[in-house]
């Protein structure tokens, strides 16, 4: 079942669903485990679940069948070795944290996937750069590498190649937390929110574009010490009306105002 350099591997099944189903987790082990292929049944009933925490050790690739329906919460975090993951037209549900903290560099979204656990489900993934949609998700779309929920019109994450759409509306709380490749973004007149620590942590981001009327909610930008420029689309007074008790980040910069 797996052809590992230093890791071993040890598959774990939990029953659920009243013990007509499995979740899977992988026993600890303290080394990187290569060609992790799970498999669809087990003791000849499925295997439907990612249990939550279950693979969150060192993981390098793993092979998801189409049984799984879920990605219970913290999955695979911290995983810095998995580089790339396939998941099947099957799953439906992401967990909280599910990727956080792993060395991902694209995500690609199956058709039936509904729930998203944010805040984090792929926060901290520094190396991410491309976020992808399957075109047949009634739910959620993919423009500009952000992953956009398309009733609400809500940023739920980005990266580090990010352009958000000028229809956004929301940008999510931690939607770009720890995303230490970005370095500047537009933010368009479309957003009326930017969730607690939507940016924080962005500790290379150095420039910023904001909108009048635009409502921070709690720590928005904490922790981005290099902030140097924001670009005000509005007039000093409407700057000054913005709350930003929590973000000090933004009165520390530098503020143009342009139209």
């Amino acid at each position: 079942m797996s052809n590992n350099k230093s890791g071993k591997l040890e598959l774990v099944f939990h029953p659920i669903k009243k013990g007509e189903e499995y979740s899977v987790s992988l026993n600890y082990d303290p080394g990187v485990i290569e060609d992790i292929i799970i498999p669809s049944t087990y003791n000849g009933l499925p295997v439907t679940a990612i249990k939550a925490e279950g693979f969150n050790y060192s993981v390098k690739s793993v092979k998801i069948p189409d049984s799984i329906k879920s990605i219970g919460h913290s999955a695979f975090r911290k995983n810095e070795n998995l580089k790339s993951i396939d998941l099947p037209k099957s799953i439906t549900g992401i967990g909280w944290g599910a990727f956080k903290y792993c060395g991902l560099t694209s995500i690609d979204i199956p058709e039936k996937v509904k729930s998203i656990g944010n805040p984090q489900a792929f926060s901290g993934c520094v190396d991410l750069e491309s976020i992808e949609v399957s075109p047949n998700n009634k739910t959620l779309k993919a423009e500009g590498n952000c992953l956009i929920e398309i009733k609400t019109g809500t940023l739920l994450c980005g990266c580090k190649a990010s352009v958000i759409p000028d229809y956004v509306k929301i940008i999510d709380r931690h939607a770009f937390y720890e995303c230490v490749g970005l370095t500047e973004i537009v933010i368009p007149d479309s957003v009326t929110t930017i969730g607690d620590f939507a940016f924080g942590k962005c500790s290379n981001l150095t420039r910023i574009i904001l909108s009048a009327g635009v409502n921070l909610k709690g720590f928005a930008f904490n922790d981005c010490n290099n902030l140097n420029k924001v670009f005000f689309r509005g007039s000093a007074s409407e700057w000054e009306v913005i709350d930003k008790k929590y973000n000090e980040e933004l009165t520390k910069a530098k503020v143009e105002f342009i139209k």
